[in-house]
């Protein structure tokens, strides 16, 4: 035989009972069979990390103090599962209640951001995903959130004669 090449699926690696978590480098050594017998093992090599998606960040939900009527404040949490590689950065993706989601706002460093620019008095829909060396999560939970603010404080009243 001039080659021979073997894909072992992740998720044989990952369950058992070999039990690999995400992140973990494996390493590979192969034996060879004749009608005489198996030769020695190889010099370890085939050198890989197992990586995945990560999973979708959790719990989206919007920063009252900080949105107003042409801005909207957004926080969540990182997914439970980094896919073995850590999280890169996140993408926020919005657009207004009633349509599809038209903008998005890539290579956010945090877990909270503030969309500016809105429109006063307009509903959005919000929407984040995370992205790690291998690859995007789904996205999370959708919010929804008017862009208003609290009025400004009336003037007193007064009485008239």
């Amino acid at each position: 035989m001039s080659a021979a090449a073997c894909t072992v699926p992740v998720g044989t690696l990952i369950a058992a009972p070999f039990y690999i978590e995400w992140g973990q480098t494996i390493q590979a050594k192969v034996t060879a069979k004749n009608i005489v017998n198996f030769s020695p093992e190889s010099d370890v090599g085939g050198t890989a990390i197992i990586l995945t998606n990560p999973s979708a960040p959790v719990g989206l939900v919007t920063v009252p103090a900080i949105t107003a009527a042409t801005q909207v404040g957004l926080t969540w949490f990182p997914g439970f599962l980094d896919g073995g590689s850590p999280v890169i950065d996140y993408t926020v993706a919005y657009g207004v209640q009633s349509g599809s989601y038209s903008t998005t706002l890539q290579g956010i460093l945090t877990t909270s951001y503030t969309v500016t620019g809105l429109t006063a008095g307009t509903t959005y829909k919000f929407k984040v995903l995370a992205r790690n060396s291998y690859g995007v999560s789904i996205y999370s939970n959708e919010v929804i959130e008017l862009a208003a603010q609290i009025p400004n404080k009336p003037f007193a009243p007064i009485t008239l004669i």
